[in-house]
């Protein structure tokens, strides 16, 4: 699996950045803040994304690598994994919610399924922690482990072989877990003690329940006596409410023939109104509905008294006495009117007309000005389209000048791409020379990864026949059935398997062991001496033509472009320079033919019309028109003129004689006026003398109404024997009165006869009840009967908590037979857990025992290779160094094996180098991956430097590495 190319859209401070990976040592040395940390993080990125954010900056790269000046962030990564080339795509959001992937065939350019999101797991089977601490080194690592539990299970090849169960480390903890829930390691607590715990309180329920049997009886007997005094109370107290119920028995019938006595007083009272009322009416009362008949009657005569003249009637009569004597031969009718009102229309239209048939003052000074001007005379139509026409061409001609000018973007980028051009326009045979260059490359490229692809292939086919040990597939599946028994809590079936399961991990990972180290041994060779001689010259040549394509492209500034596209861009730049160079020279030519042209016609108009000829000729024409048409407006004002004024003198003549009969000779005032005046008076004289005729009409019918209404009044007294003028309001409202209170009286006296008969009926009972004197005072009887209440009340209260009480001690002592169960399950629960514990204890014994074993057998590896780097970088004696199962070195000093918190940064650095370099070796014996080393000897001196430098040249025939650094001093040579 190899590295191909990047690019990162946006990602921190790098933006738009592409680098393209070399086989072998890709070196990056860049000055500090340049983005080699970045790249890193980049890269790491596309395989296994981001990590759930947390607050710190540190251990937040979502946050801290988000794209500094915006846009897009993300980009793409293009590697290349047992033959095929991916493309992984990816854009990262504020959350993981905002996350893209896409993965893709980078030669078919379809999508691929091969991996999903979780691609670094896939191809390298580690989780991200494990994989920056083996084939990623930072450049300030952490000085602690680098053992991770992924490390230790791929180490042990458990990912591809147990599936799930990656570790012993579930197991041991989840054992432990139920351990430590029975008896706990440190302190108190746990099951076995809540079950004793609760053993002793039960037993110590149980004694305090069976002591409450006596007090149980004392209640009873208690309850026995209070009950005997209740029923003796509650008789005594019937007995006294009896006696007061017969009490109030003889106070309602008392009450009772009170209120009939006070009904029958009342009754006898209203008879007596009432018959008096009747003797006042011997003929009988009226009908309401007459007696309202008769008050209207009276209302009526009362509006038809007679009034005294108003002031509208003696306005009308004296209208009429003035205006008589001018209408003595009659009034004028409508028709009258109507023909003198036109006449008069006629003759202010007349008038009005003549005032403005005559030039205005405004008119007539703009029509001297214009005489002034046209003087000379007046231009003809001809002269005039002449001049149109050579302004027409004039103003076509500048807008054509205008159009002619380039434009902006054409302009701008033709400076540009002069200013490129500087050092010369490049020639097509020197484009076509760099370009045959490119296919140069591209064809070696094309013939290296052929040689490269047989290899592999040839290393996979002595690969096709791997087969998984069969003691490790047993014990994996035993691994897991066992943890599947430890959650249903079967603890002893699921420790047996736990075990068995080990053991045969242990069986199948060292004959795996021996098939790994013989199919090595078989994959050597596989690429000829020949071939990797031919690879080496391909790889100079390809240098060599590539540094001959930059010399030329970067004389025109094209870089961080590959050089293929470098190439486009200045075929692309060079034939639009000579495209816009030919078009503006065109459009010169062209703008100096439409200049002279334009200063000939210049001249022609200036004589013409003046220096401002454009404005001059519009002007010219509207003056033209305007004296034109003013001379046949005063012509024709001249003539009209005439003609109203004979209209006006025959208008007047007909006037005189129609209103001279009305108006005297020198009476003031005009026709209209004159008319409008006699308008009103017919008005005022019809009106006033219909008005008189009305009233006379209306006071006849009057008399006649009044004679009526006396008559249907005395008519009215007479039948029904009335005392006093039958016209004064007075008698008709007392009739009234006694009319509505005759009703009212005769309802009263029906409901009290009604409720006298209902009392009656209802207190029948109550009235024959015979009288009785013996019975005693209320008052001492309700004492007593409060007193034998209170006595009773308090009897019940009694009784209520003493059956309580004794239900209480029922409950407690029926409980005990429940309490002895109880306590024989918490004694056998405290046994069960204890013995639970017994063989957890033993069972995780086993598992470390296991463990230890496997660890011992994939240690071999992991130090041997360790101990190689040691030997070649430090110089360290094999026999002082210490590798721990948790991957913990120790170096012997003085005679102690110490841990590296011991040790100065710079031999820190170095010995974590060596262990990343094995851990690498140990973990990919087949496709080994990239290493990415962010400048990783900072710390080290010069000797250690040159040696680690040395081991990197050497590692990277076999491996591909990026190495970021900023000091030129640490830069392989």
């Amino acid at each position: 699996m190899r590295l191909i190319r990047c690019y990162i859209e946006n990602f921190g401070g790098l933006s738009q950045y592409r680098m393209d990976f070399d086989e072998g040592l890709t070196t990056i040395q860049a000055e500090n803040g340049f983005g080699k940390t970045t790249l890193a993080e980049f890269i790491r990125a596309m395989f296994y994304g981001f990590p759930r954010a947390v607050k710190s900056l540190e251990k937040n790269p979502r946050k801290k690598y988000t794209p500094w000046g915006g846009g897009a962030f993300g980009g793409y990564l293009i590697f290349e994994h047992e033959g095929k080339r991916y493309r992984i795509s990816r854009r990262f959001g504020a959350t993981p919610k905002g996350d893209t992937f896409e993965l893709t065939d980078e030669v078919t350019h379809r999508k691929s399924g091969d991996f999903t999101a979780d691609i670094g797991r896939e191809l390298f089977g580690l989780d991200p922690e494990s994989f920056e601490r083996s084939t990623y080194l930072p450049q300030l690592p952490e000085r602690t482990t680098i053992a991770t539990t992924g490390i230790q299970s791929k180490l042990g090849d458990l990912v591809q072989d147990t599936g799930d169960i990656n570790n012993f480390d579930r197991a041991i903890q989840k054992l432990k877990e139920k351990r430590s829930a029975c008896i706990p390691y440190r302190g108190k607590g746990g099951t076995v003690a809540e079950a004793q715990n609760r053993a002793a309180q039960l037993q110590e329920q149980i004694d305090r329940t069976e002591s409450l049997g006596p007090e149980l009886e004392e209640t009873l007997a208690k309850i026995s006596e209070y009950t005997e005094e209740r029923d003796a109370k509650s008789g005594a107290r019937d007995a006294i409410r009896q006696e007061l119920l017969e009490r109030s028995r003889q106070d309602a019938k008392r009450s009772a023939e009170e209120h009939l006595k006070s009904l029958s007083d009342r009754a006898a009272q209203l008879e007596s109104q009432r018959q008096t009322l009747l003797d006042r009416y011997p003929k009988g009362l009226p009908p309401m509905a007459e007696l309202q008949n008769m008050d209207a009657a009276l209302r009526r005569l009362e509006v038809l008294a007679p009034q005294p003249p108003a002031r509208m009637e003696l306005e009308a009569r004296e209208t009429v006495r003035q205006l008589a004597p001018r209408f003595a031969e009659g009034v004028p009718d409508e028709a009258f009117f109507d023909e003198l009102r036109g006449m008069t229309l006629a003759l202010t239209e007349a008038e009005l007309a003549k005032k403005n048939a005559a030039l205005t003052e405004a008119e007539q000074t703009q029509l001297d000005t214009l005489e002034e001007i046209f003087a000379n005379g007046v231009p003809t139509e001809e002269e005039l389209d002449r001049c149109r026409e050579q302004l027409r061409e004039h103003t076509v001609l500048t807008d054509r000048l205008s159009a002619l000018a380039p434009e902006e973007p054409d302009r701008l980028r033709l400076e540009q791409l002069k200013v490129l051009f500087t050092q010369g326009i490049p020639a097509e045979a020197e484009l076509e020379e760099q370009q045959s260059r490119l296919d140069r490359i591209s064809a070696l490229r094309q013939e290296n990864q052929r040689i490269t692809a047989l290899a592999e292939d040839q290393a996979r086919s002595a690969a096709a026949d791997r087969k998984l040990p069969r003691p490790m597939l047993l014990g994996g599946a035993f691994v897991c059935i066992g943890i599947v028994l430890l959650v249903l809590e079967l603890l002893v079936p699921g420790i047996v398997t736990l075990v068995l399961g080990g053991v045969l991990l242990a069986v199948g990972f060292a004959g795996k062991l021996k098939q790994d180290v013989a199919r090595q041994l078989q994959g050597l060779g596989a690429v000829t001496e020949d071939d990797r001689q031919r690879l080496r010259d391909n790889a100079r040549t390809i240098d060599e033509l590539e540094q001959q394509v930059r010399a030329f492209t970067v004389r025109y500034r094209t870089d961080g472009l590959p050089l293929q596209e470098q190439l486009s861009v200045i075929r692309a730049d060079r034939a639009r320079y000579l495209e816009l160079s030919g078009r503006c020279d065109a459009l010169q030519e062209e703008s100096q033919r439409v200049r002279d042209r334009l200063r000939e016609l210049s001249d022609t108009l200036t004589g013409l019309l003046g220096p401002h000829f454009a404005d001059r000729l519009p002007r010219l024409e509207r003056e033209r028109e305007t004296y034109l048409q003013l001379q046949e407006k005063r012509a024709a004002c001249l003539g009209q003129a005439r003609q109203l004024e004979q209209e006006r003198s025959r208008l007047c003549e007909a006037l005189d004689r129609a209103l001279g009969p009305y108006f005297p000779g020198d009476a003031p005032g005009g026709y209209g006026l004159k008319l409008r005046q006699l308008e009103q008076e017919v008005r005022d004289y019809t009106a006033a003398a219909a008005h008189l005729a009305q009233l006379e009409r209306q006071n006849a019918d009057r008399d006649r109404e009044r004679k009526a209404l006396r008559e249907k009044l005395t008519a009215f007294a007479e039948r029904y024997a009335l005392v006093g003028d039958p016209a004064d309001p007075q008698v008709l409202e007392k009739l009234r009165e006694d009319l509505r209170s005759l009703p009212g009286l005769e309802k009263q006296l029906q409901e009290l006869r009604h409720d006298i008969t209902a009392l009656s009926r209802e207190h029948r009972e109550l009235l024959e009840l015979p009288d009785r004197q013996d019975l005693r005072d209320p008052a001492g009887l309700q004492l007593a009967e409060e007193h034998l209440t209170d006595r009773l009340r308090e009897l019940e209260q009694e009784l209520a908590a003493l059956d309580q009480h004794s239900r209480s001690l029922r409950s407690k002592l029926d409980a005990i037979p429940q309490l002895r169960d109880e306590l024989e399950r918490q004694a056998e629960t405290a046994r069960t857990d204890a013995k639970r514990a017994e063989l957890l204890d033993q069972t995780v014994a086993l598992l470390e025992q296991a463990r230890q074993d496997l660890s011992d057998r994939y240690m071999g590896t992991v130090q041997s290779r360790f101990l190689s780097y040691m030997d070649r970088i430090c110089g360290e004696d094999p026999e002082r160094i210490q590798v721990t199962a948790e991957l913990e070195v120790r170096v012997e000093r003085l005679g102690e094996h110490r841990p590296l918190e011991y040790f100065s940064a710079g031999q820190t650095d170095l010995i974590l180098l060596c262990m990343r370099l094995a851990l690498a070796d140990a973990l990919f014996r087949e496709g080994q991956p990239f290493l990415i080393l962010d400048d990783p000897f900072v710390n080290l001196d010069d000797r250690h430097t040159k040696r680690a430098l040395e081991v990197l040249q050497e590692l990277s025939k076999d491996h591909q590495i990026l190495y970021l650094v900023c000091n030129s001093s640490r830069v392989p040579t």
